[in-house]
């Protein structure tokens, strides 16, 4: 009996030093992983307005050309020609997809797209972050809504080409892009600085 307590506070002393550990490394990670985060959005602003950066000069390019607006709990993005960007969020087919979406200052047209986290099937739903695919909705029009139609079909303003194979997966994108962006971009007009 006495062998089973002594494995007993055994297994209880290296459980709670890996348990210590662990809270360690995640206390000391937050902060680098909350830096990172901020760094990803700005790249992300960078991408979807079209400006040139590199790893090294993220921060200087993203001051010179970038404002940031706060209006209620909302951040805006605006650039020096008056282009607006945003996050939106929302479930994509397997995980939340979260994307920066720069509209042109009438606030209809899509400037440009940039993903910023997703876990769709590798290969098929994740090319929703392929720079190809977003590049397909440069100049659409988000008015009355986007169309993610079938590959080869795309023909009025605001139709873009799916993504063959990944049809649940585009589905989703076209859902968060027009109920975020609508949403956003009233938010926007109605607290514009």
């Amino acid at each position: 009996m006495k062998s089973f307590w002594q494995r007993v506070l055994i297994v209880c002393g290296v459980a709670s030093i890996l348990t210590l550990t662990l809270i360690s490394v995640d206390y000391y990670a937050q902060p680098i992983i909350a830096k990172n985060a901020v760094l990803n959005l700005k790249k992300g602003v960078l991408r979807a307005n079209a400006i040139s950066y590199t790893d090294k000069n993220v921060e200087q390019v993203f001051r010179s050309h970038i404002q940031e607006v706060k209006i209620g709990d909302h951040t805006f993005y605006r650039t020096k020609d008056q282009a607006v960007s945003f996050t939106v969020t929302g479930p994509g087919l397997w995980a939340p997809i979260e994307a920066v979406v720069s509209l042109e200052p009438n606030l209809t047209t899509i400037k440009g797209l940039a993903v910023l986290k997703q876990a769709e099937t590798p290969g098929l739903g994740s090319r929703v972050a392929d720079p190809e695919f977003l590049a397909r909705f440069q100049g659409k029009s988000v008015t009355p809504r986007i169309e993610i139609v079938k590959p080869g079909k795309a023909s009025g303003k605001n139709q873009v080409d799916g993504i063959s194979g990944a049809t649940m997966t585009s589905t989703a994108f076209q859902g968060i892009l027009n109920s975020e962006i609508k949403k956003t971009a009233d938010i926007y007009r109605g607290g514009k600085p």
